[in-house]
């Protein structure tokens, strides 16, 4: 099947032409810069020519030229980018995406990985971040010595998530997981439970140690309270589990995220553990999972949509040289009761050998 000849793309000189003006002229008409400069009637007469030839101006090169491409980057060390509803980053890059459009940028979405699977910023030497104005980077599995090229670099970005780097100070925003730590033990505290158990996956340093940090201090606070940490081996051996809330009389466990605390409650079930009856449970984030029918888990609600968004305005800040002190930005959680948290007497609890 054969195909006619490519039409030549139209440019401001064929539009100087048709108009009889200077390219300049052009310019400053397709610019929105001719008032007070061009006479009324050249600049219509600029305008029928654009209509007549069907001129579009060239986004790129106007960009470079005015020495921004409005692109934001969003690159995520996991291993897969966060596309499906359930992954836990989806909801900061719904609020990275709302906030863009209010800044009136677009989006470039950094989803190439290597064939080892590890995910970098630095590919081949080359940081390909610098295809865009900024970015916006996220993941638990971060790269610190890649943050302090960046830094270096003078690059701007912004990172979804505290991340401690020894001498390196750059933006960042996250939920306030110690806050909401600290709401959800006082809560349990509130209710009569004086032994809390701890436990979690500790994907990420910072975050396990904030949410940790604030459950202490809430102990810290109430006269023979304890707070026990349950190691990691003994998550895998549900009766060791058991035995370890058991002789320690816990009454009560705080878990990092919900997903593991559906899992740990279902290991406990063979054991006759009743929720909230023997044992009141409280998530510190809110991912999903599935628990037991009628069961509502008391957990922290994280706002994490609010939080892409503020990645993306504090880029913006930096991109467009508002701001050039480094800035940190935490967002407040909220506990949703649930009807997992029921109120002891300790007199009446005792766990049976």
């Amino acid at each position: 099947m054969g195909t006619g000849p490519v039409k030549r793309r139209v440019t401001q000189d064929d539009v100087a032409r048709a108009a009889n003006v200077s390219r300049s002229t052009v310019s400053l008409v397709i610019n929105g810069r001719a008032e007070g400069q061009i006479p009324e009637e050249t600049r219509r007469r600029v305008l029928e020519a654009v209509r007549e030839l069907g001129y579009a101006p060239n986004v790129a090169a106007r960009m470079l030229a005015q020495g921004s491409n409005r692109l934001i980057g969003v690159f995520t060390y996991q291993q897969r980018f966060p596309f499906e509803t359930h992954d836990f980053l989806y909801p900061f890059l719904l609020g990275i995406e709302r906030q863009a459009a209010v800044e009136d940028y677009n989006l470039l979405l950094f989803t190439r990985a290597p064939k080892g699977g590890r995910r970098s910023v630095f590919q081949d030497g080359v940081n390909v971040l610098g295809m865009a104005d900024g970015a916006v980077l996220m993941g638990s599995l971060t790269d610190r010595d890649e943050l302090r090229q960046l830094v270096a670099e003078e690059r701007p970005f912004v990172y979804v998530g505290r991340r401690d780097v020894p001498g390196c100070a750059f933006d960042w925003v996250s939920s306030d997981y110690r806050s909401g730590a600290r709401e959800a033990a006082s809560y349990l505290l509130a209710h009569g439970h004086r032994s809390i158990c701890f436990t979690g996956i500790y994907f990420t340093e910072e975050p396990y140690r904030d949410r940790l940090t604030g459950c202490m201090e809430a102990v810290a606070e109430v006269p023979g309270a304890a707070l026990h940490i349950i190691p990691d081996h003994v998550l895998d051996d549900a009766e060791a589990m058991y035995r370890f809330i058991t002789d320690r009389d816990a009454t009560a466990l705080v878990c990092t995220g919900s997903r593991i605390l559906a899992r740990l409650i279902e290991r406990l079930a063979p054991f006759g553990v009743a929720i909230p009856e023997d044992l009141s449970v409280v998530a510190l984030s809110d991912e999903g999972g599935e628990f037991p029918l009628g069961l509502q888990p008391a957990h922290v609600r994280l706002n994490s949509v609010q939080v892409g968004a503020e990645a993306v305005r504090l880029l913006v800040e930096r991109i467009e040289g508002r701001r050039k002190e480094p800035k940190s930005v935490l967002v407040p959680c909220a506990l949703v009761p649930g009807n997992t948290v029921a109120t002891i007497n300790r007199s009446d609890h005792a766990w049976s050998s």
